[in-house]
């Protein structure tokens, strides 16, 4: 008996469950204690680089405004971007606790890859070749189904308002309607969320919903983190589902064009004979 799109549905998520689950228990433990201890380290060696330039009496008001003291201050917040901005963090930026955890798995499994997050431990890259090829087909699977529950919540509601959407043309209208509310609603949680421009956002939206994923802007807080997530999950499988139809449309142009070229090509042949028996 064939199952159900809501079997599927719950099928597909269960397995996301699954995925999720097995994940983060190994990469929280083969990934979380090397990232607090690279932390550590990053600490003291920006505290030994500043120590090299520090005068320990700029504190007191007498040497304050000394040029020495104002250009010392200086160097220790330059030091300290250049390290949080070059992947040397001083601050435990949790990127493999639970919920970094399952940003980097969803990510993964997307075929995003921000970059930003990525194991450093040989223990993790090999997990991550392993759950790579598990989990894209999980989400794959996972993304279709969603896709498919979009689309049909849509078109019901378009239908108790009075639309006809029961054409294809009207249901592939529905399907980029969807996809400009995601891509244009996403980017205002996106501006609202994060210190970005509105435009910077539906940039980001783009990226990531096309798999893109340059990783010039990341979802720096755990809220804009477990909001992608969502996005990604329900967003990607209607992106992908108007990158099929345009490749369908692309495919058939290049039928339409093989076929006028090959007609003419076969009447030219047949006027060049005809010359010649003439």
């Amino acid at each position: 008996m064939a199952s159900t799109h809501g079997q599927r549905l719950i099928f597909s998520f269960l397995l996301l469950f699954a995925f999720y689950t097995v994940g983060c228990i190994v990469f929280v433990h083969v990934e979380r204690p090397a990232e607090l201890e690279r932390t550590e380290e990053n600490r003291e060696l920006y505290l030994k680089m500043k120590e090299l330039y520090s005068f320990a009496h700029c504190e007191d008001p007498a040497f304050q405004r000394l040029s020495f003291c104002l250009e010392q201050k200086q160097f220790s917040e330059s030091l300290e971007t250049y390290f949080n901005d070059h992947g040397n963090a001083m601050v435990d930026r949790r990127q493999w606790t639970l919920l970094g955890c399952v940003f980097f798995l969803t990510h993964l499994a997307t075929t995003i890859g921000y970059g930003d997050s990525h194991p450093r431990t040989p223990e993790g890259q090999f997990a991550t070749i392993i759950f790579a090829i598990v989990g894209i087909p999980i989400m794959g699977y996972t993304l279709m189904q969603v896709a498919r529950l979009n689309l049909r919540v849509s078109i019901l509601l378009l239908r108790k308002l009075g639309a006809k959407v029961d054409s294809l043309n009207a249901q592939i209208s529905v399907l980029w309607s969807l996809l400009a509310i995601i891509i244009f609603g996403g980017a205002l949680v996106y501006h609202w969320l994060e210190p970005w421009t509105y435009l910077q956002s539906v940039y980001f939206c783009f990226v990531t919903l096309s798999t893109v994923g340059f990783g010039d802007f990341l979802p720096s807080s755990p809220s804009t983190q477990a909001f992608s997530i969502f996005y990604m999950i329900f967003g990607l499988g209607v992106c992908a589902s108007i990158i099929s139809l345009l490749t369908g449309l692309v495919a058939e142009g290049h039928s339409a064009a093989d076929s006028f070229v090959s007609q003419n090509m076969k009447d030219k042949c047949r006027d060049c004979g005809s010359s010649m028996r003439g």
